[in-house]
């Protein structure tokens, strides 16, 4: 006789059936469905196994965001092949190549650490950028685009609205009562958790004084990694959009910078005004760009000024001089992982840096993705991403310049947005980590990349 939990299980994989022959027919959805459900898709299943759903089926939709991105692939790979046109790679095409196969080789060669913890971190590392290729392969209809900068700005304002609810009616420790903690012991080990009566070191600051915002994000950290995305879309759409929608727009992109400023991410809380300030020369708004240095300058010298004794004048301050546990955590990684690399420049192989590693009990440097990146591949790795960084965000420049519809420049911008994003959060984390910065970033820049170039041979009905 069959159990609940087996029922439960089965019809799990039915629908997920369903769900992957759906994505294959229409490979667009799956970049829909990323925007839509990957904020929440930790929280999804951390409320599943709250109320009981078994371990099996919720690693059956663990494994549904990686199905999902091969069903896509492999329905756009068929009809390549179907129509004979290859498109030739570009050079940001062959860094990324580079990169992926030099973490294939380290996968299959012996290594420190065991072969299922190579797996997790190549997943980690360079799984996300078969979104990049998918962008590159289904170029999106003016619509599809359309669609896409409205569901990322009703993210920014969700997240905001949720930040602000989650700070005014919920109890700090509502996401332990939830069960939270006890999903990531059970799924992921004790990395980041040593007190299983506690939230994770992630969700507070300055000594366990203040309780950051997640509102229905993984954690804090990932709630301030989407807003390098969300923001763009919003703050281009402004800048782009026509005079009675600016209200609204400045509104939500108010919102945004709340919950941003709720999740308390220093980096994060950096890299949005530079985000901002790049989109708006890339738009040809240099008045507004400089507008944004000087609030933003003005903002933090008011907190030094007028708040230099409280929680936020303290953490500035702190980071400031590196008297933060957290800044000086960050430098002493640092210089870990880059000694590591001058003594090993072909690299230590995978998962022995980064918070994979430290799941599997050992790690050498940490917290910066280029430094991860680096001790794992060594030289050889480290070029290839920083030069596909900086090659993506050449690309994304040049787009957002020379576009001329307004969906096209405000799409630009958020490819913008997602670059810098890559490119300034990982100085201080691990980016594949963050599951909707890079899926969706990734893939939005491969759309870029294929209609910079306009290679009509790969393009296909999504």
């Amino acid at each position: 006789m069959l159990t609940f939990d087996v029922l439960l299980l089965l019809n799990t994989i039915f629908l997920m059936i369903l769900l992957l022959l759906l994505v294959f027919s229409r490979p667009r959805y799956a970049l829909y469905g990323f925007i839509v459900f990957l904020p929440v898709y930790l929280f999804s299943l951390v409320v599943l196994y709250n109320f009981g759903v078994s371990k099996e089926v919720i690693r059956v939709l663990q494994f549904a965001k990686d199905a999902v991105v091969l069903s896509a692939l492999f329905s756009v790979s068929i009809r390549v092949l179907l129509r004979g046109k290859i498109a030739l790679p570009v050079y940001l095409d062959w860094a990324i190549f580079v990169l992926i196969a030099l973490h294939v080789l380290y996968l299959l060669l012996p290594g420190y650490q065991p072969f299922s913890a190579r797996i997790v971190a190549f997943r980690a590392n360079v799984f996300f950028f078969l979104c990049y290729f998918l962008g590159r392969a289904v170029p999106l209809s003016l619509r599809s685009r359309q669609v896409t900068i409205i569901l990322l700005i009703i993210l920014g304002v969700a997240t905001g609205l949720g930040a602000i609810f989650e700070k005014v009616f919920l109890d700090p420790l509502w996401l332990l009562r939830l069960g939270y903690t006890r999903f990531i012991l059970d799924f992921y080990g004790s990395a980041n958790v040593h007190d299983p009566n506690a939230l994770p070191w992630t969700f507070w600051t300055e000594a366990a004084q203040y309780r950051r915002a997640s509102a229905f994000f993984a954690n804090p950290l990932d709630l301030a990694a989407s807003t390098p995305i969300t923001g763009a879309a919003i703050f281009a759409s402004f800048l782009c959009c026509r005079r009675f929608h600016k209200p609204g727009l400045f509104i939500a992109l108010c919102l945004l910078i709340i919950g941003l400023l709720l999740s308390f991410s220093r980096m994060a809380t950096t890299t949005l005004p530079i985000v901002l300030f790049v989109i708006a020369i890339a738009l040809g708004f240099r008045y507004k760009a400089f507008l944004i240095i000087v609030a933003a300058a003005m903002l933090l010298v008011i907190n030094l000024v007028f708040f230099e004794n409280t929680l936020v004048g303290r953490i500035i301050i702190r980071t400031l001089t590196f008297e933060n546990s957290s800044s000086v955590t960050h430098v002493r990684d640092w210089n870990e992982g880059v000694r590591a690399i001058l003594e090993h420049p072909l690299g230590l192989g995978l998962a022995t840096s980064g918070q994979i590693a430290a799941r599997y009990g050992s790690r050498v440097g940490a917290e910066n993705q280029y430094v991860i990146v680096g001790v794992e591949t060594g030289w050889i790795g480290l070029s290839c991403y920083m030069l596909l960084i900086v090659l993506a965000a050449w690309i994304c420049w040049q787009f957002t310049r020379k576009a001329k519809d307004n969906i096209d420049r405000i799409f630009g911008s958020i490819s913008i947005g997602a670059i810098i994003g890559f490119a300034f959060l990982g100085i201080s984390t691990q980016i594949g980590t963050f599951l909707f910065p890079t899926y969706v970033g990734w893939w939005i820049i491969g759309v870029v990349m294929s209609l910079y170039i306009n290679k009509s041979t790969m393009t296909i009905e999504a």
